[in-house]
């Protein structure tokens, strides 16, 4: 038998403790059963609508790269999924998965926000839901305008196009800065929608220049390696991951304004 070390088994505790303080204080019991059903059967029936769809216009093959790219997109594909489009052979272009993505974003915050007193009292997913409650809680030191501007800071992170600024932290930032419902799903469909935007028009030309690139393989693949080094190098700073794998202990500045007091639990 394989046991965790000290620190995993302290971080996993701890997360269990955080998870239940925030499922006995989350506001989603408030709202009427037949409303929260809606929020959580309506996008996954949509999702059904839309993938019935596709197998109708496109044939089987087209569904299957469709779920395929929805659930990569939970995996840590991300906004990324959107340049499986790219490729001629392609069954779906980037505009279709980009409209996708955006669909993703804004179902996962409706299901979030209807059913999050459930999620985290649901072992292994509450422990991850806690854990991303944290990484949130690093973002928001780590870039203080977010607790300032609110809606703007939500909109801005799940626009940006890193592994992990999707719609599950999206959605508990929004709940820890106080936005309504209303003001996290448009903030959500907003930041979605410009980021996929920005990713389906790079797509688009990049599909537009395949053949060029074709010729030159080396200079493709070291742009390409540079690229990815940057987008991993600002996409750590842009999450706070850099600030939490440093172990730093993030001081008490005296700006609570906006601070969920349940934050305080992490430090």
């Amino acid at each position: 038998m394989t046991h965790q070390p000290p620190q995993a088994d302290h971080r996993e505790g701890r997360l269990r403790a955080l998870a239940h303080r925030l499922a006995e204080e989350d506001p989603s019991p408030a709202l009427p059963r037949a409303v929260r059903v809606a929020m959580t059967i309506g996008p996954l029936a949509g999702f059904g609508v839309m993938l019935l769809g596709v197998y109708l216009a496109y044939g089987a093959g087209a569904a299957s790269f469709l779920t395929l790219a929805e659930v990569g997109s939970f995996v840590g594909g991300g906004k990324f999924v959107i340049f499986g489009g790219v490729p001629e052979a392609a069954p779906l272009g980037v505009w279709v998965l980009a409209c996708l993505v955006v669909y993703g974003d804004l179902a996962t915050a409706l299901i979030m926000m209807a059913n999050m007193t459930v999620l985290y009292r649901t072992p292994f997913i509450g422990a991850r839901l806690a854990a991303a409650h944290e990484a949130g809680w690093y973002v928001l030191h780590m870039h203080r305008w977010m607790r300032r501007t609110a809606w703007l800071g939500v909109a801005a992170f799940v626009a940006a196009p890193f592994q992990g600024t999707g719609a599950v932290v999206g959605t508990i930032l929004a709940r820890v800065l106080g936005l309504s419902r209303l003001a996290t799903l448009l903030a959500m469909a907003f930041g979605s929608a410009t980021g996929c935007l920005a990713l389906a028009l790079l797509g688009t030309y990049g599909r537009n220049r395949v053949k060029e690139l074709a010729m030159h393989p080396l200079a493709a693949m070291v742009a390409l390696g540079l690229a990815v080094v940057v987008i991993v190098v600002i996409g750590r700073w842009f999450t706070g991951q850099s600030l939490a794998a440093s172990g730093a202990t993030l001081p008490d500045d005296g700006d609570e304004r906006r601070e969920d007091p349940r934050e305080k639990e992490l430090r």
